[in-house]
């Protein structure tokens, strides 16, 4: 019998097991972004309808966690209809609608450096209790370490679900809240903020970590 490909690598009961080391909880209370979250999503979250303006201030936002800076000539581009489009997009979700398929994420990407985790990191900002963010070290992470695809449309999918289904999991759930009561800076964060800084810290790129504690492909 041929072996069956393995799509990823974390699951919510290793997720469970990871939470509860000790050197990612100390990541987690060291990481100056943590303390940056707040009021990058409470400014975002104001009340007046994003504009063109708004959603350009807001992908500088989501490029100041990224290594490098988004690409201007190629957002400006856009023509006048994907503009509205994005526009609107963005609006939806920030207000509780659904969050973008897949066409849509292909518009959104385009316009964040055709880069998916730039893209996810916008939704983020916008809409953090339901769009999970999503890089390198998560890829590395949720999958397996040395992934060398994680700027790919359906990687940031199947994450997105899978940690979706992760929030109805009451075991899930009932760790989240005793990691919010433990950790004062995730006091305020939504239960989907602290599955992926899980992700996060629990990533090679955290040299606290054993060496052995992490799955390659």
């Amino acid at each position: 019998m041929a072996k069956q490909k393995r799509t990823h690598q974390m699951t919510a009961a290793r997720w469970l097991e990871r939470s509860r080391l000790p050197e990612i909880r100390k990541a987690i209370e060291a990481d100056p972004y943590i303390k940056a979250w707040g009021p990058i999503t409470r400014h975002l979250a104001k009340s007046a309808p994003l504009t063109w303006d708004d959603v350009i201030i807001a992908l500088h936002l989501a490029y100041s966690w990224m290594p490098t800076i988004p690409d201007l000539g190629q957002s400006y581009a856009l023509t006048t209809n994907e503009q509205a489009l994005i526009v609107e997009s963005l609006n939806r979700v920030r207000n509780g609608g659904t969050i973008p398929d897949e066409d849509e994420l292909l518009l959104l990407k385009r316009f964040s450096n055709n880069s998916i985790i730039g893209a996810s990191k916008l939704l983020h900002f916008l809409a953090p209790n339901r769009c999970p963010i999503w890089d390198k070290r998560v890829a590395d992470s949720f999958y397996w370490t040395g992934i060398s695809d994680a700027n790919q449309i359906p990687r940031y999918l199947t994450y997105r679900k899978a940690l979706a289904d992760w929030l109805t999991d009451d075991l899930i759930m009932t760790r989240v809240r005793e990691m919010k009561r433990e950790i004062p800076v995730l006091a305020d964060a939504p239960p989907l903020r602290v599955l992926e800084l899980v992700l996060f810290e629990n990533s090679p790129a955290n040299t606290a970590l054993a060496k052995d504690t992490h799955d390659k492909g």
